[in-house]
């Protein structure tokens, strides 16, 4: 089995390296190449088209294509692109070398301006199969330690509690976001719904319903991949703080 990590990159229009945005997702099949014919394509649909899903008897039917909900300060044209980058013997989170292909792909245009500041995102969580998988384990007496410790001098595992569950999770965030057609027109503030209709939509038939459950949670920490069995979109926002923009004046009182 061959495993890749799909990178879709997107370029700001101010077209600094600081202002790119990374959503990450993986995918298994038998051989590179077939890998590399499921997922880039499945990306590229989850991003640029319209999905039909029946969900528990409820049919979701996406009204907007996602890469219309983000925003503007993203450019448009061909600048965004698919990066694969082969895993297979890297599952342990080793360093797995420069892409083995890039699939460059254009954004639709976005709903307008205004837009939502950089850092503001909608969360897609997912899952693999839970069974028999506690939330808090046993006591682990090698748990790795993240790299930012490892620099303050703290030793490369510690003793805590593992966490089984974890390692079967994934998420990603989409934003930078419009104002118009993500937010509720009502109090609270929460994602608008017809946006969080298409989102799981999209989600759902592009990247859940493909052919032979291709896409993968990838859990470094077990050097293993795990088929996605399903997820949720929740309606609230989210924050990711590394895409915020700098200040870039201030006013002294």
């Amino acid at each position: 089995m061959s495993v890749i990590l799909c990178v879709a990159q997107f370029q700001g229009v101010s077209g600094l390296p600081r202002d790119v945005v990374q959503n990450s997702f993986v995918f298994e099949s038998g051989t590179l190449s077939a890998v590399l014919a499921i997922g880039p394509p499945a990306v590229i649909d989850f991003y640029n088209n319209l999905h039909t899903v029946v969900i528990g008897g409820v049919t979701f039917t996406q009204t907007t294509r996602i890469g219309a909900y983000i925003g503007s300060q993203i450019a448009r044209g061909a600048t965004a692109h698919v990066k694969s980058y082969d895993i297979t013997a890297h599952l342990d989170g080793s360093p797995h070398g420069t892409p083995v292909q890039d699939d460059v792909f254009t954004l639709p245009a976005s709903f307008d301006t205004p837009f939502l500041p950089d850092e503001v995102a909608a969360c897609v969580s997912y899952h693999g199969d839970f069974t028999g998988l506690l939330e808090v384990g046993a006591v682990d007496t090698a748990i790795p330690t993240d790299e930012a410790a490892i620099d303050e001098g703290a030793p490369a595992t510690h003793t805590g509690r593992d966490r089984p569950k974890q390692r079967h999770r994934g998420r990603f965030y989409i934003g930078p976001l419009t104002a118009t057609g993500t937010v509720a027109t009502t109090a609270p503030c929460h994602l608008n719904s017809i946006f969080w209709n298409d989102l799981t939509a999209a989600t759902a038939k592009a990247l859940l319903g493909l052919t032979g459950a291709n896409w993968r949670v990838w859990s470094r920490r077990d050097a293993a991949v795990y088929t996605v069995t399903g997820g949720f979109v929740d309606n609230a926002f989210d924050t990711q703080r590394r895409r915020g923009a700098k200040a870039t004046a201030r006013v002294i009182y």
